[in-house]
């Protein structure tokens, strides 16, 4: 019985309790009667009582009563640990969907004359190959990636063009300076050049400085670009389509080591990636000679700051374009009444994965069982 309760419990954290959010398409908050479904409630800005909660979402303090009630006495600060993280892993939810629906939004805005922009750095990435030990893999050096993803409408059309410019680097140091420095390389490489944009960034010291936010003071004189707004957000956080690019160039670099490749060189990464679409890589090394304090003084002295000027190698050139459409309401509602005879079920799933197995894309143990599926 509590076995099930955990699995139903699991269900509606994972899945059900973001379905549930309420937000208009412009992407407003909308009041809900359920208190823990209530996003104009969890930010502070909701005037209604709340008298009622939904039978689904009662169903976590439902449990942990339960379990208070039926605990030992020196478990019980675990289970009220327990359940003070899943109510902070709940408000991580809602504050997810939230900034994903803005991020909607935002590109549901743009015209033809502006862009979207997300910037974010992937973990190092450390030579590999194909027949070493995990004892030879670590304590390596390595390099450091980082991406832009540019957001660009096609003119009278809800079509979005999307381009991921990656950036190998053997300076693994991040801070403002690097993140100019890749801006800069991409912006003087675009052939259509946005005459406004909008970037998203986390909120790591080399994006959230005074720093950075002097020197993108000069953007407009430098490259004739407006910056309407840039966006911090915590890591992890409205970030799903850059995630979902490393993602993909992580097993594009595995499949390449799996075919035998190595991983010795910066441009190994490109020959890696080259397949993925709207993706271009190159090698990025600023130019630290003109990231010095003598800068800070200038500052204070109201003298102009100097372009970043890295030293950048061609990018490579995507194979195939990266485009998807701005979806509309009724698309999003004709996908989500999709019948069950339109989805995969678990065993078909598995089978498909086992040829992905003996193309040599992956590993059997990296398969999961029928019933894990």
């Amino acid at each position: 019985m509590i076995l099930d309760q955990l699995d139903k419990l699991k269900r509606q954290l994972k899945r059900g309790f973001e379905k549930e959010l309420a937000i208009n398409p412009d992407g407003q908050v909308i009041h809900d009667p359920c208190i823990s479904h209530c996003l104009p409630y969890m930010f502070g800005e909701c005037n209604n009582k709340h008298k009622i909660q939904c039978l689904k979402c009662n169903q976590l303090f439902e449990f942990f009563d339960f379990m208070t009630k039926n605990t030992f006495e020196n478990y019980q600060s675990q289970l009220a640990e327990a359940k003070e993280h899943l109510l902070y892993y709940l408000s991580h939810q809602a504050c997810k969907v939230f900034l994903n629906a803005q991020f909607n939004v935002t590109l549901a805005e743009l015209d033809s004359s502006g862009a979207v922009i997300i910037a974010d750095y992937k973990m190092r990435i450390l030579s590999q190959s194909a027949h070493e030990t995990k004892q030879d893999f670590f304590g390596k050096c390595g390099w450091i990636l980082h991406t832009i993803l540019i957001f660009m409408r096609e003119t009278n059309s809800n079509k979005l063009d999307i381009g991921a410019y990656d950036h190998w680097s053997l300076d693994t140091k991040q801070n403002a300076w690097f993140t100019t420095s890749a801006f800069e390389a991409v912006f003087e490489t675009i052939s259509k050049k946005p005459k406004w944009i909008k970037v998203i960034s986390d909120n790591g010291l080399h994006c959230h400085n005074s720093k950075l936010m002097a020197i993108v003071n000069y953007w407009y004189t430098w490259y004739d670009i407006e910056i309407r707004s840039w966006l911090f957000l915590e890591p992890g956080k409205a970030k799903t389509m850059v995630d979902s690019h490393h993602a993909s160039i992580m097993h594009a670099i595995k499949r390449y080591l799996r075919i035998g490749c190595d991983l010795s060189s910066g441009d190994d990464i490109a020959q890696a990636a080259k397949g993925l679409s709207g993706t271009s890589l190159a090698n990025l090394e600023p130019n630290r000679n003109n990231d010095s304090e003598s800068h800070e003084k200038n500052q204070k002295k109201n003298t102009p700051l100097h372009q970043p000027q890295p030293s950048i190698s061609q990018y490579t050139t995507p194979e195939t374009e990266w485009t998807m459409s701005i979806a509309l309401e009724s698309e999003n509602d004709k996908n989500a009444a999709k019948g069950l005879e339109d989805r995969i079920n678990a065993r078909s799933m598995r089978d498909e994965l086992l040829k992905h197995v003996e193309a040599g894309e992956l590993e059997e143990e990296d398969i999961p069982k029928v019933n894990t599926i």
